[in-house]
């Protein structure tokens, strides 16, 4: 049976390996992973996400920086007083160390006491803000600016810490400049 690496179940091993044999298109798909592989290796710049996931492991968003992220949108005024600062720090950790929201160490914390699928299906409806238009989608371009800031923070080993004003002056001068557009 072809071998398709560590790290693959086995059930999506074998499975993936017969459909593979069946199709005789074992050497093409070593083929391809096989240039996947150089490519990484002479890639110039490659992301620790590892070292992301420990820089971010205690992080999470303050309630002052979660405010201020509303600057300028008016419509989400009851957003702003009533949603919890947690999900902005779940997105934010899933962008920065593009790791999915259950895993999330805010969400494995309230695993046990039973908020983790409270926490993480609120977080989806703002996560899915990312396409569109109107204030939800600019309070998730924020959102995403702000996990650019910390990325790079984590990758030169700075401390974790955003402007906020820079986030939303850039984020307003990007919308008028596409707005001119």
């Amino acid at each position: 049976m072809l071998d398709v690496g560590n790290g693959v179940g086995r059930y999506t091993r074998n499975a993936l390996g017969r459909r593979l044999t069946e199709n005789r298109l074992g050497p093409a798909f070593t083929r391809a992973v096989d240039q996947v592989a150089e490519r990484l290796v002479a890639s110039a710049h490659r992301t620790n996400y590892a070292n992301r996931r420990r820089r971010m492991a205690r992080w999470s968003m303050g309630a002052t920086h979660w405010s201020r992220l509303f600057e300028e949108l008016p419509g989400l005024t009851h957003m702003r007083t009533t949603a919890n600062p947690r999900i902005a720090s779940i997105i934010v950790w899933s962008d920065v160390t593009r790791a999915e929201a259950p895993h999330c160490p805010i969400v494995k914390k309230e695993r046990g006491r039973g908020d983790a699928r409270l926490l993480t299906s609120r977080t989806s409806a703002l996560h899915e803000a990312d396409i569109g238009r109107g204030e939800r989608f600019r309070l998730r371009q924020r959102l995403s600016l702000y996990a650019t800031q910390l990325a790079a923070a984590c990758d030169q080993n700075r401390p974790l810490c955003v402007s906020v004003r820079a986030i939303v002056e850039e984020e307003t001068r990007t919308r008028r400049t596409a707005q001119l557009r």
